[in-house]
């Protein structure tokens, strides 16, 4: 697989990370010690949730704690995230969570590799992707 190197100032310190433990949050209560782990964490630069898999309620509550670091978060790690869920909970997940992407300024860098994105999140990707640049590209 190809990859990308950028420097981005991202450290271990700041980087909130669950990456590969194959988790499965299918409701806000599923990711809530996660949240709250994402949450108190200061400074964070990268969020990384690759090799778990995420429902849409917990989607919703991902997007949201996103933003309590909205001025500091320059890279999402959101690879291999939706292993084992229905191609109907796809497309609502992005829903909540390409929205709150575009709420954080400084973002540089997402990695969205491994996901069976599938026809039915065409809608959300393409609602998301215009909005993504900046107009001046």
């Amino acid at each position: 697989m190809a990859s990308v190197e950028v420097e981005l100032g991202v450290t271990p310190e700041t980087t909130y990370s669950i990456s590969g433990k194959q988790l499965k949050f299918d409701s806000e209560s599923d990711i809530a010690p996660y949240i709250k782990e994402l949450t108190e964490k200061e400074n964070v630069k990268k969020v990384d949730f690759s090799g778990n898999t995420i429902g849409i309620e917990a989607s919703k509550a991902l997007s949201e704690a996103l933003l309590k670091h909205k001025d500091t978060i320059v890279e999402i790690n959101f690879s291999d995230l939706y292993t084992g869920r229905l191609n109907t909970e796809i497309p609502q997940s992005l829903e909540y969570l390409l929205p709150a992407l575009l709420k954080l300024p400084n973002l540089k860098l997402i990695n969205l590799s491994d996901n069976a994105f599938g026809l039915q999140t065409i809608d959300p990707i393409e609602a998301y992707w215009p909005k993504s640049f900046p107009s001046s590209i």
